[in-house]
């Protein structure tokens, strides 16, 4: 998949992480799973679109049956698999590269797990809200493993883990600020103040209290730009300010949405739109209102589009997308050398001013540069943009269901090195 090189990121609020986490193993299955990726046979360096999908019908390799719910499997680079469970106690399984097990970890229910190739370690971490009579109490944290199972490093009680930077240095965040570890060390090299950050590969912003600041990657203050008064008028439920970034802008989306001039700070634009903000091709956002529920049924009404997409000039064009109860996503990939938007809910491709490139993509459920993996019930598929049907489906027997009320697939599709993962409730299965 491609992800331009300004591919915005919201920040990370350890008492938010519930909120997007959750949306997110989607994401966690959007956002952890889209770590991985899908090959044939490697590319060259030069071709920035990564790994080619797999375009044949392929074969079971191995199948391994789990004592627990599994949410999906993820690549390692010694031919393994890395395992999330979901079940009660949730954890970590690794497998080796013929599907048996090697160890697991169950200390703690992770949301998310992630595998850094480059540090060889494994990145698993929580968050659990509690209620209790007193009010409402969380429990959250990132472990590193090594790929034997050894605990290397955990975040101190309070502190999340932002990531690992490219020097291999830890960048670890509490509720008002961010500190850079040595790997080796774990001593300081800089704290940096702030309620919300977003690293980027030349500098890191930040939200604090009602300015807006840009640090170098060094820790050393660069800009600070107050936020108007009444920014923050008409927050979503939540009483949350979201930062995102691109290389052309910085948006500061509250009740109303800012946009800022990463180099200097100057405001670029302001608008009274406000909703759910979604990263979009060339940098872009849209913006889709806050569905309203049904008092009776608690599903929320659908949305009528067009909807507003915004850049540094401002609002430069709409986008018709079909909105339903489903979580609003949309995939950033490249067309034909061009970032494009997939909207997976509708099939629908989009260019990067939200014209329809091609409809009736339906059952997509991981979008590549050259076309989709398909889930329909318990039957996969690859299908190639410019094609009119899948290149191979295959139908999956023995399926225990993982369909319920939110998820309506049988089994759920995630890329691998040599091939593709699948997974069902309580199996794992290497396909090649």
């Amino acid at each position: 998949m491609y992800m331009h090189s300004a591919s915005p990121s919201p920040g990370k609020r350890p008492n938010l992480t519930a909120l997007w986490v959750i949306g997110g193993l989607v994401v966690a299955l959007i956002v952890t799973v889209a770590g991985n990726l899908v090959y044939t046979e490697l590319r060259g360096d030069d071709d920035a679109s990564g790994p080619a999908p797999v375009t044949s019908e392929p074969k079971e390799v191995w199948s391994w049956t789990s004592d627990q719910e599994v949410a999906y499997a993820q690549d390692l680079p010694n031919g393994g698999a890395l395992v999330s469970l979901s079940g009660d106690s949730g954890g970590i399984v690794t497998l080796d590269k013929s599907g048996k097990e090697m160890w697991r970890d169950e200390k703690h229910p992770y949301n998310t797990a992630r595998v850094h190739e480059k540090e060889q370690l494994i990145e698993a971490s929580w968050y659990v809200a509690r209620a209790t009579s007193s009010g409402s109490t969380s429990d959250s944290g990132t472990i590193l493993f090594d790929f034997d199972g050894k605990v290397l490093w955990e975040a101190p009680e309070g502190n999340d883990l932002y990531s690992i930077q490219e020097d291999g240095s830890y960048l670890v965040s509490d509720d008002d600020s961010m500190t850079k570890l040595d790997p080796k060390t774990y001593e300081e090299s800089w704290t940096i103040m702030g309620t919300w950050f977003s690293p980027t590969d030349t500098a890191i912003y930040a939200l604090d209290g009602g300015d807006v600041v840009r640090y170098s990657l060094d820790g050393k203050e660069e800009w600070r730009t107050a936020l108007p008064a009444g920014y923050d008028d008409g927050l979503d439920e939540y009483d949350l300010t979201y930062l995102y970034t691109s290389d052309e802008m910085l948006l500061v989306a509250s009740g109303s949405l800012l946009a800022f001039a990463p180099d200097t700070g100057k405001q670029l634009w302001a608008e009274s739109t406000r909703g759910e903000v979604i990263p979009a091709a060339n940098g872009r956002y849209v913006v889709v209102p806050t569905a309203q529920s049904d008092p009776v049924t608690g599903s929320n009404d659908p949305l009528e589009g067009p909807f507003p997409i915004f850049g540094p000039e401002g609002h430069v064009a709409d986008i018709d997308l079909a909105t339903s109860d489903a979580y609003l996503t949309m995939d950033v990939i490249e067309l034909d050398g061009r970032p494009v938007n997939f909207h997976q809910s509708s099939g629908t491709l989009f260019d990067a001013d939200g014209t329809v490139i091609a409809k009736g993509y339906d059952h997509v459920t991981k979008a590549l540069d050259e076309g989709g993996y398909t889930v329909d019930g318990s039957t996969i598929g690859y299908r190639a943009w410019n094609s009119e049907k899948a290149a191979w489906t295959l139908d999956l027997e023995g399926v225990d269901s993982m369909a319920d009320d939110y998820y309506p697939e049988d089994v759920r599709v995630s890329p691998a090195k040599h091939g593709i993962y699948v997974n069902d409730k309580t199996s794992v299965r290497l396909y090649r």
